[in-house]
């Protein structure tokens, strides 16, 4: 029936039509949204920032379709930079010394003192505030003085005393001991648990 493959064509056509449209508005809005694809799409294919979505019945590609950026240049400076510290922190331990101890720094402080205070790391003098929990019981370490064993039924405490030479400090130190006979133990401390701050300045790095 040439009336009805008429009205057919013309109903594909009308689709097309509208598919190319829609094509060419997709398109549109994906160079919009992504300004850093490359110039010469036309000659290449396309590439876009984001995703890519392709709506038509027919396609004639010459060249590529894919998402992303032709090039990674700011990425790549920004990860050479991060590679030369890491390198850099890598070759450089920090110890603290607190009376008779040294103590290991963790990389998390190191890195935070390097970045704070660049190559004045090294002539800076430092508070280490360190809290009662970070206290524990050790064969090396500084030696105080104990007070008195504080028995809470749930918790216990070694109340100790440590003398630096110029002043004292009352120290708690949580403990299972249900009776102690030491008039001296020693004591050591988690370095994740201490406050840093660089002395001069009284810049707070940790």
């Amino acid at each position: 029936n040439p009336e009805n493959y008429l009205a057919e064509a013309a109903e594909n056509l009308k689709k097309q039509v509208q598919l190319d449209i829609e094509a060419e508005n997709s398109v549109a809005s994906a160079r919009a949204e992504n300004p850093q694809s490359t110039q010469d799409n036309a000659a290449s294919g396309y590439i876009a920032g984001k995703d890519v979505y392709i709506a038509a019945e027919y396609i004639n590609v010459n060249g590529t379709i894919q998402s992303g950026y032709k090039d990674y240049k700011a990425e790549l400076a920004k990860l050479t930079e991060q590679y030369k510290m890491e390198k850099t922190l890598a070759g450089i331990l920090f110890f603290f010394k607190t009376g008779d101890l040294v103590t290991l720094s963790s990389d998390v402080i190191s890195n935070k003192m390097i970045q704070s205070l660049g190559i004045k790391v090294f002539t800076k003098q430092y508070i280490l505030e360190i809290p009662h929990d970070a206290y524990m019981l050790s064969d090396e370490g500084i030696e105080v003085e104990v007070k008195e064993l504080l028995d809470y039924e749930t918790k216990r405490f070694l109340h100790c005393v440590y003398d630096n030479g110029t002043s004292q400090s009352d120290l708690y130190v949580e403990t299972e001991l249900k009776e102690v006979a030491d008039k001296t133990i020693k004591l050591a401390f988690d370095v994740n648990k201490i406050h840093v701050t660089e002395k001069s300045l009284d810049i707070k790095i940790y």
